[in-house]
């Protein structure tokens, strides 16, 4: 379980998805799989960097907006 984080819409029972991105960096999903709420968040070698409070109902857009969110949209 990564570091406490205080979202309104989320408990971090658990990380649900960890992808790498960049060279250190990587986008995760945490959650509460028993509620399905669950946040996204961007962790880098120096700790979290952003993170959604959004409560996403379903997990994989959660992973989508936080690949987004470090990636940015395509031109």
């Amino acid at each position: 379980m990564m570091q406490s984080e205080n979202f309104k819409y989320t408990q971090n029972m658990e990380t649900v998805f960890t992808i790498p991105v960049g060279t250190d960096d990587h986008v995760e999903v945490i959650g509460d799989q028993d509620m399905g709420t669950y946040e996204w968040v961007i962790r880098t070698p120096s700790g979290i960097t952003q993170h959604s409070d959004s409560g996403y109902g379903i997990r994989e857009v959660a992973l989508r907006d936080g690949l987004i969110a470090y990636l940015g949209m395509p031109d």
